[in-house]
């Protein structure tokens, strides 16, 4: 019983925010902000064997980083980006239920400056954590 377009635009003045209109609440959804821009199935036909997080290519990057994941089950993934602060500065995947597999998630940070950028992958109790440089 969901709509094919959940979501309508909030405005002309402001694009980058929609409305969510199947809920009763009216949740305000930021797309302008820097989210992933593809995920994609990467199954090659063998079943991975173990949760993996990959190291993001090319690295250094710039403007756009590809990162590849695995897991050997169907479980919640979340994949975040954060500062040398600790800060998030992006959600790439939150909390969205994959079977098992290989992906890979295309980011562009053109909107962040220069410097060290941390991604987390977390999955069925597991968290494993990459360093990479964004160069502008």
């Amino acid at each position: 019983n969901v709509p094919d377009e959940p979501f309508t635009n909030a405005g002309a003045e402001d694009p980058g925010y929609h409305n969510l209109v199947n809920s009763s609440t009216w949740a305000i959804l930021d797309f302008s902000k820097k989210y992933a821009t593809g995920i994609k199935n990467d199954f090659d036909g063998n079943q991975p064997v173990d949760f993996q997080l990959s190291q993001n290519y090319p690295n250094p990057f710039n403007p756009t980083t590809t990162i590849r994941f695995s897991i050997d089950q169907t479980m919640p993934v979340t994949l975040k980006v954060y500062n040398t602060l600790g800060q998030n500065v992006a959600t790439l995947i939150d909390g969205k239920s994959y079977s098992a597999g290989k992906y890979r998630v295309t980011w562009n940070a053109s909107t962040l400056s220069s410097g060290v950028y941390f991604y987390k992958l977390e999955a069925g109790g597991k968290a494993e954590t990459r360093k990479m440089l964004l160069i502008k």
